[in-house]
This record gives structure tokens, C-alpha cells and sequence, in this order.
């Protein structure tokens, strides 16, 4: 679960309740996971994660132990989606262009349509509920550095770093 947690805003939720900040009352935190050295005698020796929520409003933090219950959802601002949008469609025309895909896939992706993006980058997905602008950029990304396309280290990088804004002028560099 660890795996999932993202340092963006979140709401979060432990066994489907809402989590409130215990100062202030506001709902938004920024999730971390911490690490410590955990050695406790005649038992084991090993590293422990904790996951700590701190409040975007007050600064005061929240443990977690156990992340199996507990539910993180970021919280997407306009600008942030749109932002997916645009590297998304810059993903997909790249691919287009070295023609991994078909062209039909910018159609749907300008009208939203993204589970039918995902079909069409072969994601082998279950889910029958519309995909967000997000995992279909995931995908489209790996699809990139799955072809050899774009570095997946240096794509890596810069989501780490830079977030969507570093995204779009990395892949304008792409299009012919």
C-alpha cells in the first residue's frame, strides 16, 4: 500500500471514514511514509514503515500504522487535470507518430473517452468504469519507455521532480 502514496494533497480515510485534522478540522493532508530502524529483542530486527499525514492548514501531523485500511485520494485542482490532458495528448501523439498506435486514439482521448484509450494502448485492464486523464497518461508513458521511445529513467525523474509542468516540454521534444 505504501507504494501508493503520493506527497500531493489528499483526503484521506481509514475503513471509509473521513479523517479530520485534530487542531484545526480541515481535511486535507499531505501523506509520508517514514522509515525506522525497529529491533526488538528475541523478536526481529528490520526496518518499520510509518505513514504520517500532516495537515496543509495547521502543520500538525497524524500517524498511521497499518496502511491496509487507511485510503488516500489526491485531490486533483483544474489545472492539474488539465495539465494531465495536455501530456497526455502529447504522449499519445508520439506514439502515433512512431506509429505504435493508431490515430483514432487522439480522438477519444479529446473527447474523454479513456477507457477506449486504454483498450486501444492494450492495457490489460478489468475495470469497466471510465479511466481518469491520469492512469491513461500512466500507461501511454510506459507504452513510451516500453518502446524505446523515451529514456524511463530521465521520465522518472522528472515526475519526481517537476511534476506535469516538467512533463509537457519534455515530450514537445519529441514531436516532429
Amino acid at each position: 500500500m505504501a507504494k501508493d502514496l503520493n506527497l500531493e494533497e489528499s483526503h484521506i480515510a481509514i475503513l471509509d471514514r473521513p479523517i479530520n485534522c485534530l487542531f484545526c478540522e480541515h481535511d486535507v493532508f499531505i501523506p509520508y511514509v517514514t522509515y525506522k530502524n525497529e529491533v526488538e529483542p528475541e523478536m526481529y530486527a528490520g526496518i518499520q514503515a510509518n505513514y504520517t499525514a500532516v495537515c496543509t492548514h495547521c502543520g500538525s501531523a497524524i500517524q498511521f500504522g497499518e496502511m491496509s485500511n487507511v485510503h488516500v485520494n489526491p485531490i486533483i485542482t483544474e489545472a492539474k487535470l488539465q495539465a494531465q490532458k495536455r501530456c497526455l495528448l502529447l504522449a499519445l501523439q508520439i506514439l502515433v507518430q512512431e506509429k505504435k498506435i493508431d490515430d483514432t486514439v487522439l480522438t477519444l482521448a479529446e473527447e474523454e473517452q479513456y477507457f477506449k484509450v486504454m483498450v486501444l494502448l492494450k492495457s490489460r485492464t478489468n475495470q469497466v468504469e471510465e479511466m481518469p486523464a491520469l492512469s491513461c497518461l500512466a500507461i501511454a508513458l510506459s507504452q513510451l519507455s516500453t518502446h524505446n521511445i523515451v529514456d524511463a529513467m530521465q521520465v522518472h525523474r522528472i515526475i519526481l521532480d517537476e511534476s506535469y509542468p516538467g512533463i509537457e516540454p519534455f515530450l514537445k521534444q519529441f514531436i516532429k
